[in-house]
């Protein structure tokens, strides 16, 4: 029997692109994060301590705003002024109805853990549906988002209690309303709405959202007074005299608590401090804020800096990204025995993600014309851009400050990753067209390249038994497994 390759292609096409893989993507998601929730002791990296313990002290209180800190949590800073966030004071929810039935830490926190996968999951979903609005197709789709779910990060930090889970559905969501209020050919002020709504909330859950928030809504501000001049607002209000009673006064309500909490967080922080989130000395005393290890650090750092002589920005440029392919790559736990433990990345897999970069960014670079035919491709990576940038100066910001590199970590940038990676994937596509043996052999390659770390892998095989909980059965899974990866 003769073997025909156009067949053997097409039905590979078939198989990604369906939604039963989809489904799979979400389902290995699902298994790799609940792994480590289930497997690695309390506290995780990731600051998880400080999350459990902020969440403990909002579940003793009504209101979702912190205005006397008990002098037990000094060691997490100020944490009024939108420091602890809304995150924080949802999650304390979901902590309440787990502590009327047990006490126990360990059953406590992973299912809040098992929260914050969900989070990450119904994100997944919200990216799939962005991605199919501005005409992805599925198979480009599906293969993103596996790749994504394969970056050792994405499952790690799922598995933890921290509030970039709830951020990522959050901006998924958030970008879904930006590309409805783009392709509409009419003004719906129920868009503009939720525009409002969400981005307000979701720069509460984090205040990394900022720059998202503001770079949108200038983005389409300009935009739409292009399209509209000051004819929008008629439009606007023409749209929100067809709607009923019921929608208008829901929805105006929503707005008023949405800004209201915003103002009184950022707004405030502005006109009090000069700064979307203040000092602790401008808060607490000197004393409190000394209980606080990660002020200590950036006071002892400053303080010696000069001992340190500065790098030139290109190096530092070299430096940030090794760090970010680094910690995208990497493992880590606090043991009993040993304090934090953070491995080193395997290095197949910090190797495809390091080349796996400077590819995607070249790819995109050279299908520009093509990728730059979809407007709303072209907003997608603008403010992606512009958050890379924002979270880059702030980093050499504090390396100017301090002198030394601290805190570059790519967490900050898992709500723009599937962008990326959906861009990289479409953009490969259109280099090699219609060669179909290449695509195949492309993806084959990079499936067994992240069969050598890739999600789960890195963490159980980094892993020992002082990361995991005090469980005999963990531990024995978790040793054979360990065992049988490394073999292989």
């Amino acid at each position: 029997m003769k073997f025909n390759f156009q067949n053997t292609h097409n039905f590979i096409r078939r198989v990604l692109g369906s939604r039963g893989f989809l489904v799979f993507i979400i389902i290995l998601f699902a298994f790799q994060s609940a792994w480590i929730a289930f497997s690695f002791r309390y506290p995780m990296l990731y600051d998880e301590y400080f999350h459990v313990n902020v969440i403990k002290l909002f579940s003793q209180q009504l209101s979702p705003f912190i205005t006397s800190q008990p002098t037990s949590y000094d060691i997490f800073g100020v944490l009024s002024y939108g420091v602890a966030t809304l995150f924080h004071y949802l999650m304390s929810f979901p902590y309440r109805a787990i502590s009327v039935f047990t006490d126990n830490l360990a059953i406590q926190v992973i299912s809040m853990r098992l929260v914050c996968i969900a989070f990450t999951a119904v994100g997944i979903v919200l990216f799939n549906k962005l991605f199919q609005k501005i005409g992805i197709k599925q198979v480009f789709i599906n293969v993103a988002l596996l790749l994504f779910v394969l970056l050792p990060i994405v499952p790690f930090v799922a598995a933890t209690v921290n509030y970039d889970n709830m951020l990522f559905p959050l901006t998924a969501l958030f970008f879904i309303i930006c590309v409805d209020i783009l392709s509409s050919k009419k003004i719906v002020w129920t868009q503009y709405a939720w525009f409002i709504i969400i981005g307000c909330f979701a720069s509460l859950v984090k205040y990394t959202f900022l720059p998202i928030f503001a770079v949108s809504t200038i983005y389409l501000a300009v935009v739409l007074y292009k399209q509209y001049g000051r004819g929008i607002f008629f439009k606007a209000i023409e749209s929100f005299q067809a709607t009923t009673k019921q929608v208008a006064i829901g929805l105006a309500g929503l707005i008023i608590v949405a800004v209201g909490m915003f103002s009184v967080v950022y707004i405030q922080n502005i006109i009090l401090f000069g700064a979307l989130q203040p000092n602790c000395q401008k808060v607490m005393s000197q004393e409190r804020c000394d209980d606080n290890s990660l002020l200590v650090r950036d006071e002892q750092a400053e303080a010696t800096k000069d001992t340190r002589p500065l790098i030139q920005t290109p190096d530092y440029v070299s430096l940030w990204f090794v760090q970010m392919a680094d910690w995208t790559t990497m493992s880590g736990a606090r043991t009993v025995a040993y304090g934090t433990v953070v491995g080193e990345p395997l290095p197949v897999i910090y190797s495809v993600v390091f080349f796996g970069g400077f590819i995607g960014l070249l790819s995109m670079i050279y299908s520009w014309n093509f990728l730059d035919k979809n407007k709303n491709w072209y907003f997608l990576l603008v403010v992606s851009l512009i958050l890379v940038l924002a979270v880059f100066m702030q980093n050499y910001a504090y390396y100017i400050r301090l002198h030394a590199a601290y805190t570059i970590q790519p967490r900050y940038l898992l709500t723009i990753m599937p962008i990326l990676i959906v861009m990289t994937v479409v953009a490969v596509n259109y280099i090699v067209r219609k060669r179909n043996t290449i695509k195949l052999l492309i993806l084959f390659c990079a499936l067994v390249l992240f069969l050598q770390g890739g999600g789960l892998i890195t963490h159980i095989i980094c892993s020992d038994e002082g990361w995991n909980w005090d469980s005999h059965i963990v531990r024995q899974i978790n040793n054979s497994t360990r065992d049988f990866l490394t073999h292989l």
